[in-house]
Protein backbone atom coordinates (compact mmCIF):
# COMPACT_ATOMS: atom_id res chain seq x y z
CA UNK A 1 0.00 0.00 0.00
CA UNK A 2 2.85 2.35 0.65
CA UNK A 3 3.84 2.18 -3.01
CA UNK A 4 0.37 3.11 -4.18
CA UNK A 5 0.10 6.10 -1.85
CA UNK A 6 3.45 7.37 -3.11
CA UNK A 7 2.17 7.17 -6.72
CA UNK A 8 -1.02 8.94 -5.73
CA UNK A 9 0.99 11.72 -4.11
CA UNK A 10 3.17 12.13 -7.22
CA UNK A 11 0.27 12.16 -9.63
CA UNK A 12 -0.99 15.66 -8.68
CA UNK A 13 2.61 16.90 -8.79
CA UNK A 14 3.07 15.44 -12.26
CA UNK A 15 -0.21 16.95 -13.35
CA UNK A 16 0.85 20.38 -12.04
CA UNK A 17 4.23 20.07 -13.76
CA UNK A 18 2.55 19.11 -17.03
CA UNK A 19 0.16 22.05 -16.66
CA UNK A 20 3.08 24.39 -15.95
CA UNK A 21 4.88 23.11 -19.06
CA UNK A 22 1.76 23.64 -21.14
CA UNK A 23 1.28 27.16 -19.78
CA UNK A 24 4.91 28.01 -20.51
CA UNK A 25 4.57 26.66 -24.07
CA UNK A 26 1.39 28.66 -24.64
CA UNK A 27 2.97 31.85 -23.26
CA UNK A 28 5.89 31.41 -25.66
CA UNK A 29 3.47 30.93 -28.56
CA UNK A 30 1.56 34.09 -27.55
CA UNK A 31 4.87 36.04 -27.53
CA UNK A 32 5.66 34.74 -31.03
CA UNK A 33 2.22 35.74 -32.32
CA UNK A 34 2.42 39.17 -30.70
CA UNK A 35 5.80 39.74 -32.33
CA UNK A 36 4.35 38.80 -35.73
CA UNK A 37 1.32 41.03 -35.27
CA UNK A 38 3.29 44.00 -34.02
CA UNK A 39 5.43 44.16 -37.17
CA UNK A 40 4.62 47.28 -39.23
CA UNK A 41 2.42 46.74 -42.31
CA UNK A 42 4.49 45.76 -45.31
CA UNK A 43 7.40 44.60 -43.19
CA UNK A 44 7.98 40.89 -42.90
CA UNK A 45 7.69 39.46 -39.40
CA UNK A 46 10.88 38.14 -37.85
CA UNK A 47 11.46 34.58 -38.97
CA UNK A 48 13.68 32.03 -37.34
CA UNK A 49 14.29 30.06 -40.52
CA UNK A 50 16.00 31.60 -43.52
CA UNK A 51 14.18 29.47 -46.10
CA UNK A 52 12.52 31.49 -48.87
CA UNK A 53 8.80 31.91 -48.38
CA UNK A 54 6.26 32.72 -51.02
CA UNK A 55 2.60 32.19 -51.72
CA UNK A 56 1.17 30.45 -54.75
CA UNK A 57 -2.56 30.01 -55.17
CA UNK A 58 -3.80 27.44 -57.68
CA UNK A 59 -7.37 27.98 -58.82
CA UNK A 60 -8.86 24.85 -60.35
CA UNK A 61 -11.61 25.53 -62.85
CA UNK A 62 -10.20 29.01 -63.29
CA UNK A 63 -12.13 29.75 -66.48
CA UNK A 64 -15.48 28.98 -64.88
CA UNK A 65 -18.30 31.23 -63.78
CA UNK A 66 -17.50 31.04 -60.05
CA UNK A 67 -13.87 31.99 -60.63
CA UNK A 68 -14.66 34.93 -62.90
CA UNK A 69 -17.61 36.26 -60.89
CA UNK A 70 -16.37 35.70 -57.33
CA UNK A 71 -12.87 34.27 -56.91
CA UNK A 72 -10.77 36.64 -59.02
CA UNK A 73 -12.58 39.84 -57.97
CA UNK A 74 -12.16 38.78 -54.34
CA UNK A 75 -8.47 37.95 -54.77
CA UNK A 76 -7.93 41.30 -56.47
CA UNK A 77 -9.74 43.14 -53.67
CA UNK A 78 -7.67 41.33 -51.03
CA UNK A 79 -4.47 42.07 -52.97
CA UNK A 80 -5.39 45.77 -53.30
CA UNK A 81 -6.06 46.02 -49.56
CA UNK A 82 -2.69 44.36 -48.87
CA UNK A 83 -4.36 41.39 -47.22
CA UNK A 84 -2.51 39.03 -49.55
CA UNK A 85 1.27 38.92 -49.74
CA UNK A 86 2.57 41.31 -52.40
CA UNK A 87 4.55 38.46 -53.98
CA UNK A 88 1.54 36.16 -54.32
CA UNK A 89 1.30 34.24 -57.58
CA UNK A 90 -2.08 33.05 -58.84
CA UNK A 91 -2.08 30.06 -61.18
CA UNK A 92 -5.27 29.23 -63.02
CA UNK A 93 -5.79 25.60 -64.04
CA UNK A 94 -8.60 24.59 -66.38
CA UNK A 95 -9.37 22.51 -69.44
CA UNK A 96 -9.63 25.43 -71.89
CA UNK A 97 -6.54 25.78 -74.09
CA UNK A 98 -5.72 29.39 -73.13
CA UNK A 99 -2.24 30.82 -72.95
CA UNK A 100 -1.34 33.13 -70.08
CA UNK A 101 -2.01 36.30 -72.11
CA UNK A 102 -5.53 35.18 -73.07
CA UNK A 103 -6.22 34.07 -69.51
CA UNK A 104 -5.07 37.43 -68.16
CA UNK A 105 -7.60 39.11 -70.46
CA UNK A 106 -10.32 36.94 -68.94
CA UNK A 107 -9.17 37.86 -65.42
CA UNK A 108 -8.90 41.53 -66.42
CA UNK A 109 -12.55 41.54 -67.46
CA UNK A 110 -13.56 39.94 -64.18
CA UNK A 111 -11.66 42.44 -61.98
CA UNK A 112 -12.29 45.56 -64.07
CA UNK A 113 -13.80 48.54 -62.32
CA UNK A 114 -13.28 52.16 -63.19
CA UNK A 115 -12.71 52.77 -59.49
CA UNK A 116 -9.38 50.93 -59.67
CA UNK A 117 -6.36 52.35 -61.38
CA UNK A 118 -5.02 50.65 -64.46
CA UNK A 119 -1.65 50.33 -62.76
CA UNK A 120 -3.19 48.30 -59.90
CA UNK A 121 -4.86 45.93 -62.34
CA UNK A 122 -1.70 45.50 -64.40
CA UNK A 123 0.43 44.82 -61.33
CA UNK A 124 -2.04 42.18 -60.18
CA UNK A 125 -2.34 40.62 -63.63
CA UNK A 126 1.43 40.19 -63.85
CA UNK A 127 1.06 37.78 -60.94
CA UNK A 128 -1.56 35.68 -62.79
CA UNK A 129 -0.50 32.64 -64.83
CA UNK A 130 -2.33 29.79 -66.54
CA UNK A 131 -1.89 26.08 -67.12
CA UNK A 132 -4.38 24.04 -69.12
CA UNK A 133 -5.05 20.39 -68.49
CA UNK A 134 -7.52 17.68 -67.56
CA UNK A 135 -8.90 16.94 -64.10
CA UNK A 136 -9.82 13.29 -64.47
CA UNK A 137 -6.30 11.92 -63.97
CA UNK A 138 -4.08 12.94 -61.03
CA UNK A 139 -0.96 11.98 -62.98
CA UNK A 140 -1.99 14.35 -65.77
CA UNK A 141 -2.48 17.19 -63.30
CA UNK A 142 0.97 16.51 -61.79
CA UNK A 143 2.54 16.29 -65.24
CA UNK A 144 1.07 19.61 -66.33
CA UNK A 145 1.01 21.64 -63.13
CA UNK A 146 4.18 20.59 -61.30
CA UNK A 147 6.68 21.85 -63.92
CA UNK A 148 4.87 25.19 -64.19
CA UNK A 149 4.77 25.60 -60.41
CA UNK A 150 8.46 24.70 -60.14
CA UNK A 151 9.41 27.40 -62.65
CA UNK A 152 7.18 30.00 -60.99
CA UNK A 153 8.47 29.16 -57.51
CA UNK A 154 12.07 29.40 -58.75
CA UNK A 155 11.20 32.80 -60.22
CA UNK A 156 9.62 33.81 -56.89
CA UNK A 157 12.75 32.74 -55.04
CA UNK A 158 14.74 34.92 -57.46
CA UNK A 159 12.24 37.76 -56.96
CA UNK A 160 10.84 37.70 -60.50
CA UNK A 161 7.56 35.74 -60.48
CA UNK A 162 5.57 38.66 -61.85
CA UNK A 163 6.77 38.18 -65.37
CA UNK A 164 5.12 37.99 -68.74
CA UNK A 165 6.81 34.69 -69.46
CA UNK A 166 4.75 31.62 -70.08
CA UNK A 167 5.25 28.68 -67.77
CA UNK A 168 7.16 26.00 -69.63
CA UNK A 169 5.31 23.48 -71.72
CA UNK A 170 5.28 20.10 -70.02
CA UNK A 171 7.49 17.39 -71.50
CA UNK A 172 5.91 15.71 -74.48
CA UNK A 173 3.60 18.56 -75.42
CA UNK A 174 5.52 19.36 -78.57
CA UNK A 175 6.67 16.04 -79.98
CA UNK A 176 9.00 15.88 -82.92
Amino acid sequence: MNGSTGDAERSPERARAADDDEVARLRERVRELEARLSAPVGEAPPEDNKAPQWTTLVIFGADGNLATKKTFPTLFALWRKKLLPRDVVVVGYARAPYDTAAFRKLVYKSVYSSAHTRRERERFLKRVHYVSGQFDDAAHVRERLAPALAVLEDAQAAGDAASDDEPPAPPGRYRR
